[in-house]
């Protein structure tokens, strides 16, 4: 369990998480709620937060590593 995938050209993975995550405004919402995808040009691959519209989107299975989330919003 854990971390699903990165924040780049994650869409079958994070579309199949319990949980995303973005590390920029630090909202947990389903994936389902993602409306807005960039990377590619007929198929993107890159989330954007429907919360704050930047890519810093990541997917989890079971519990949210919470450290993690803001050890990368620091990077």
């Amino acid at each position: 369990m854990g971390r699903t995938c990165d924040c780049t050209f994650n869409r079958q993975a994070l579309l199949s998480s319990e949980v995303a995550v973005c590390f920029y405004c630090f909202n947990q919402f389903s994936p389902e709620e993602i409306i807005d995808w960039c990377d590619g040009e007929n198929n993107p691959q890159t989330a954007i937060c429907p919360h704050c519209s930047v890519d810093s989107v990541v997917g989890f299975n079971g519990p949210v590593d919470v450290e993690w989330v803001k050890a990368r919003h620091k990077q």
